[in-house]
Formats: C-alpha cells, structure tokens, sequence
C-alpha cells in the first residue's frame, strides 16, 4: 500500500479545530479578567471559556483514538534523530498538557475540586504558560522546517490547495529564492542561475528520483520530462502520480534516447535545461536553446556513474537551493560506499568472476553485458572481474554464449523490470511479488548454456531491478553486488536496513517491492 505524505482530512480538521478554540481559550481566559467580578460580560466569558475547554478536552481525546488507527505521515526527508525525538517528545507534552489542563479547569469550580485547596487553580494558571510556550515552540519549528529548511513538514498539516500555496510562499520567501546560484555540471562548464531553478527540463525520468531524494515535492521543480515510464517504472510512476498528481500536466520533450527538439524544450518555458552525457545536445543545439534564454547543463549517472554520479547530485542541489539535502545523501552513499572499499583494500585472493547480464533475456540472443564504465564500474568496485570487460571495448555489448560458457563465471547477475513484460526475462520491483519475482529469475538462469554455467551450479544466482543502476539509488546496488561477489566479506550488508533508511530520511516517494533477489 501507497504511504501517505500528508494527514488525512479529519486529522486535519481536528489539528485546526483544537488550534482555533485553544486560541479562543487563550483570548477568553486573559479577557475577563478586565472585566469586574460578577459583571454580565465576565460571566459570559466565563462560561464560554469553560465550553471551549470541554470541546477541546472531548476532541484531543478523539484525536488520540484517531491517531492511533490512523498513522501519521512520514517525517520529511533528511531529519535527523535528535530533531525527530524533539518534535515526538514536543508532540507528547502539548497533548498531555492538552489533557489535564482543562481537568484542572474543572476542578477549580466544582465543589470537590474546592476541597482540595488553591493547587488545582495555581496549577491550571503555571500549566497556561507551560503550553503558551510549547505551541510557540511548535509553531516556530513549523515554519522553520517550511520557510528556511524547505522540507514540507508544514503542508503536511494542510489541504492540498492551501499547501500549494505555502509551499510557493517558501520558494519566494527563502533567503536562497533571490540568491545568484553558480554551478559547475560534469563537463566543466559553468551555468549560472538569478535564483535557484523552479521549472526545469529534464531528458532521463530517473532524474525525478534523484530529485526525490533532496526534494519534498520534486514534481515542483520540473517544468518538462520524457515521461519515460519505462525507466521508472509503472508502479512507481503511479506512485509519483498520486503524491504529486501536477506530473501528468507536465510538458514532454524527448528522452535521452530520442531525438532532441529544441522548440519542444523552449515550449516548455523552463528556466534550466538538464540533459544527460549520453544524449549530450550539439553545440549547435546548446546555442539555440541558450540563445532562447534557457541555461543549458549536462550530468551524467550512466557512462561512469562512479565518477559522475556523486558531482552529478551535487549539481542538482546546487541549481536547486537545496545544497545541504544533496550533500546529506552523498555522505550517506559515500559512507556505505567507503565500507566497501576498506574492507577490499584490507583483503587477499583472487576477483571472482562476474556475469552480469542487463535486461537478462529480453530477446532470443545471448548476451547482453557491460563492457568499460557503466555497470562494470560497479562490478569492479564490488570486487569482481566483469567478464565482458576484455571483450567489449563500450560501455555496454553483446557476448555469445560460447564465450560466457568458456569463462564460466563464479557469479551470475541478471537485471530486470516492468520493462520485461511480454518477454522471457527478469520481471522484478515494485509491481511484483517474491514469488513471480523468484519464477521469472529462476526461467533466466535455467535458459540453455546458462544453466550449464558453474555460477549456477553452485546456486550463486542473483537478479536486481534494473531502476537501481543510473541513479544515485545505486548505494543499493554497490552493497548488493558486493554481497553477492565477496560474501566472505560482505554477507552482514543488511539491504534492506539500508532501504528502510533511504526510504526514512531522503526520498520523498518511498521505493517499495522486491527490487533484489537470490535464487
């Protein structure tokens, strides 16, 4: 099931309600005391002031009842632990406070209450203040987390039009909003911004994901994309929909893979245009869409994503004011990343040898491989000999059978995905459960001479959903390749420890699914 990223509407409802009457509760309570003892307008005020504080009392225990069937949204993106305990235990001491206030009320009136001295009155009086100053301290964070951290915690407590509008009022009112930026994209060459982009073209749909991952509202930012489903995914492009539901009026220009048409791009009115090294524009065409008074910037997660990737992120947080949630995630994959690289520095023997086929079986010729750069850089990097390295000059190419079956790799790795379907290969992800995932890889590896391979034989079969490679979600597959190439050295990697916290702390549309499996 989808996870919500606001509150439902009756948790908003209630959230308002309680603020507006604990307001009135406020104002009544300070008010009649101007008023003189026993005069109609300090009775009236009286009265209402204990009518507000039982409503407010009925409802904050219908909340609770609520809340504990109805979960609370996640906690945006990039929060860390300490923050994350201070806003629950500031949560719990107003609700608490909620509580007993208006019981305390009570007893200051009623005859039982009378007979336990002044304490309930002095209490209720210091417990007034006490929640003064919580709700300041509450409401304060609020906006922080809104206007100056940028991370949506306030529209979550919002109805959707309303948070549209918070949310553009946060863009302008950031101290970032008006701002010069000046960035650098893996080509050297330097793109500057008047303030930090808010309708940018993208040519790669996986750039979405890149920009969930530092962004609460990513679709916010874009302008245009390929709506290239197929390289997300249905199931997550469904996902993206419902959360972010301004993607279907987005504009459409080419992917990286099509033929790039400048008018389409200046159509679509963005105020920077991203396109990936491999579909990299001509000079010609950089001329003519600058020329239009669009920036133009070039990043690259495929040709050597460990190279380009992590400068890649960076450029996007940059352009995007949002430098400290880029550079929050790069520290994270980096040091997942440096585990890796330390523990295979400290160790001896031999690479074993990798197989990894991409889109495994898609068509009746065998086989797809990575050659220098791309995916090989991880499987070298996880601590393998990629095979398809002394045969394929590219980055990516075709093997024969005989040449895979005489190498007889140790292990086995087939990629796959939605894209897969109607095929014979890999169906894997979100969309799929173990068990069909488990069907379509044990089909790939039981395909004639693949079968015969000692990889096989020897059960060191493994599949990955192919939307893992070309994003920085490839923290994922570093520590998968290198749990599957060096197991005497990685087999404590916990994937899915590692997912759950990507999911907590940085994308904005979490990735759910059987994206990794051993056969």
């Amino acid at each position: 099931m989808q996870e919500r990223h606001t509150y439902d509407r009756v948790s908003i409802w209630l959230h308002w309600t309680m603020a507006i009457l604990i307001i009135a509760l406020f104002a009544t309570g300070w008010i009649w005391g101007i008023f003189e003892r026993g005069s109609p307008p300090r009775m009236y005020l009286f009265r209402a002031h204990i009518v507000l504080g039982s409503t407010v009392l009925a409802l904050a225990v219908f909340r609770i009842g609520w809340r504990l069937t109805h979960p609370a949204p996640p906690l945006p993106a990039g929060m860390n632990r300490p923050t994350v305990i201070a806003a629950r235990a500031t949560h719990g001491l107003l609700y608490l406070a909620i509580l007993i206030q208006p019981i305390l009320g009570l007893l200051t009136i009623t005859a039982f209450g009378k007979t336990l001295g002044r304490w309930p009155r002095d209490l209720h009086v210091t417990l007034t203040g006490v929640i003064f100053a919580i709700i300041v301290l509450h409401a304060a964070a609020a906006l922080w987390h809104q206007f100056i951290r940028r991370d949506g915690l306030l529209s979550r407590m919002l109805p959707s039009s309303l948070a549209t509008i918070v949310l553009t009022g946060a863009m302008i009112c950031s101290p970032e909003a008006n701002a010069q930026v000046i960035a650098t994209d893996v080509l050297g060459r330097q793109v500057r911004l008047e303030q930090p982009a808010q309708r940018i073209a993208i040519d790669d749909g996986r750039y979405l994901i890149a920009l969930s991952l530092i962004a609460p509202d990513p679709v916010s930012l874009l302008s245009a994309w390929p709506r290239d489903i197929n390289r997300i995914g249905p199931a997550v492009y469904e996902q993206y929909r419902q959360t972010f539901p301004a993607i279907e009026t987005l504009h459409q220009i080419a992917s990286s893979a099509g033929n790039l048409s400048v008018e389409q791009v200046l159509a679509a009115e963005p105020d920077l245009a991203i396109f990936s090294l491999t579909s990299q524009p001509s000079e010609e065409q950089i001329r003519q869409i600058e020329a239009g008074g669009v920036p133009v910037a070039i990043i690259d997660f495929f040709n050597q994503p460990l190279q380009n990737l992590e400068p890649s992120l960076r450029f996007l947080g940059q352009v995007t004011g949002r430098t400290e949630q880029a550079e929050d995630f790069i520290a994270f994959r980096s040091e997942r990343a440096h585990a890796i690289t330390s523990a295979l520095a400290a160790s001896t023997g031999e690479r074993p040898r990798v197989f990894l086929e991409p889109h495994a079986a898609r068509t009746d010729e065998c086989c797809a491989s990575p050659g220098t750069g791309n995916i090989g850089n991880y499987i070298e990097f996880a601590g393998g000999e990629n095979i398809g390295s002394a045969a394929i000059k590219g980055v990516t190419g075709v093997l024969s059978l005989e040449f895979v079956i005489e190498a007889d790799p140790d292990v086995y790795i087939a990629t796959g995905g939605p894209h897969m379907e109607g095929t014979n290969g890999l169906l894997i992800g979100p969309g799929y459960d173990r068990q069909r995932v488990h069907d379509t890889l044990e089909r790939v590896a039981g395909r004639n001479g693949i079968s015969s391979l000692k990889a096989v034989r020897e059960g060191h079969v493994h599949g990955i959903a192919h939307q893992l490679l070309n994003s920085p979600l490839d923290v994922l597959t570093m520590e998968a390749l290198a749990k599957w190439i060096r197991p005497d050295l990685f087999d404590g990697i916990d994937l899915d420890g590692t997912l759950h916290e990507i999911n907590a702390r940085f994308l904005a549309v979490p990735l759910e699914g059987i994206n990794w499996m051993d056969l």
